[in-house]
């Protein structure tokens, strides 16, 4: 039963796309009739009026898609920006521990770039009563930054040993060794 369905849907479809065809070519037939019967002049100005709206058309369709995609795009933008500061505010914050990570799982898991996802991976991964969690992050939390930063479009030209200058917060933590002071 299944394949005649099937068939019948297939030939129907068939027969409205062999209508529309042949609709179409007594349609332009009768236009290009219509065309040789008016002068030169009067041709070549249709013609190039034709065009004119054909190209603006295009135009036109092509502006709204992109409107439409700048706008969806816009919209994931705007929440990526709140969620990479929630992440590097908890990279500020005096206590910071992975239990404040997970609470950010679901929306790092739906917004954020690959990159940033591994490395959310590994903080995550580290042991919430670690002594040493603040060391052993503070390596992963700069390469967050370096990642966050190139997905919202600025250039990396900072070596990691600048990075980790500009982001320790920690006087305890020495950034060439990653070991407590």
């Amino acid at each position: 039963m299944k394949t005649i369905s099937g068939f019948l849907i297939v030939l129907l479809s068939l027969a409205l796309l062999a209508a529309v065809l042949y609709g179409g070519y007594f349609a332009v037939l009768a236009g290009w009739n219509y065309l040789n019967v008016l002068e030169l002049d009067v041709r070549i100005v249709l013609i190039s009026a034709m065009l004119c709206v054909l190209v603006a058309s295009i135009i036109v369709a092509s502006a709204i898609k992109s409107s439409a995609r700048t706008a969806a795009t816009s919209c994931v933008t705007t929440k990526k920006i709140d969620l990479y500061e929630d992440l590097i505010e908890i990279y500020f914050s005096s206590n910071r521990t992975g239990s404040e990570l997970e609470k950010l799982r679901p929306k790092v898991v739906l917004l954020a770039s690959e990159p940033v996802l591994e490395i959310f991976e590994k903080l995550t991964s580290i042991a919430d009563n670690d002594i040493d969690y603040r060391n052993k992050t503070a390596g992963l939390y700069t390469q967050l930054i370096k990642k966050i930063r190139l997905e919202l479009g600025h250039k990396s030209s900072l070596s990691d040993f600048k990075y980790d200058r500009l982001f320790a917060v920690d006087e305890r933590i020495d950034v060439n060794s990653r070991q407590s002071l």
